[in-house]
């Protein structure tokens, strides 16, 4: 833009003139039908000063710069106007609120958990770069912070939830297993089924204690308690077939009748 008028031109008032004189110098005088001679800053032409007349040269002028737009106009098609100056806000990241932070956290926990996944996945770059495509201002927690904090408080609130849940079914299914990890501990599952439902009730390292069918009764007895489980609830018990697993199935029908001793080759304990 000029920053002096040519000879017999002056910048315009804009207080007093519409703003489609944006980009063009006026004439000091009134002239032919007493208008103003309006001369643009790109390409020096003249041209008469009414608002639709510069408003078409913006339109038709292929050098005018990006900074003015024949679109941005007011109440009248034949007025462009300046385009807004850009907000701070577009050229910072604004932080995300706690409780969004909180809520993407919890939800990663469920992506991490449902997909077996290691707490360490957070502490891959590519995966830091997947997340800062999504949401640049999101900042994942440590494989620490994960796999403590946010899975206690996940776990603290799904409790009652589920206490709830519980203590209303009827009809269920217990099942148990037992099997070593790579720790080579001896682990205990025990699940509610409810037709297609599927409830985790304990999942326990019982490697300190001796599996008699006496024990992984009263142990089973006192999980369904703690999980609000009513013993009148249970119509059947399913386990695999060794020996102390058969006796504890028998022990269990013989106190509780209304209980069914049933055995299977598999139970679906593989995505715990």
């Amino acid at each position: 833009m000029q920053s002096q008028p040519p000879p017999g031109f002056v910048l315009p008032n804009m207080s007093f003139f519409d703003h489609c004189w944006t980009g063009f110098w006026r004439s000091s005088e009134k002239v032919v039908k007493n208008r103003y001679i309006a001369k643009c800053f790109y390409c020096k032409c003249d041209l008469c000063g009414r608002s639709d007349k510069l408003h078409n040269h913006v339109l038709t002028y292929g050098n005018w710069p990006n900074s003015y737009s024949a679109n941005d106009s007011t109440d009248s098609p034949s007025s462009p106007t300046l385009k807004c100056q850009d907000n701070l806000t577009n050229w910072i990241v604004k932080p995300i609120s706690q409780d969004k932070q909180a809520k993407i956290d919890k939800k990663l926990l469920d992506a991490v958990i449902y997909g077996n996944l290691s707490f360490r996945i957070v502490k891959n770059p590519y995966f830091h770069e997947f997340l800062k495509e999504l949401a640049s201002n999101y900042c994942p927690p440590s494989a620490e912070t994960l796999s403590t904090k946010i899975l206690n408080n996940s776990f603290s609130t799904y409790l009652p939830k589920k206490f709830k849940v519980m203590s209303s079914l009827t009809d269920i299914t217990v099942a148990l297993d037992g099997w070593q990890n790579v720790s080579r501990n001896l682990i205990y599952g025990f699940i509610a089924l409810k037709e297609e439902q599927e409830h985790v009730l304990e999942i326990i390292n019982l490697s300190a204690n001796r599996h008699i069918a006496v024990f992984l009764k009263e142990k089973l007895r006192a999980i369904l308690k703690l999980n609000s489980v009513l013993i009148k609830s249970v119509i059947a018990c399913v386990t695999d077939n060794p020996v102390v697993m058969v006796k504890m199935r028998n022990d269990l029908k013989e106190k509780y009748p209304n209980i069914i001793p049933t055995t299977v080759a598999f139970i679906p304990l593989t995505y715990l």
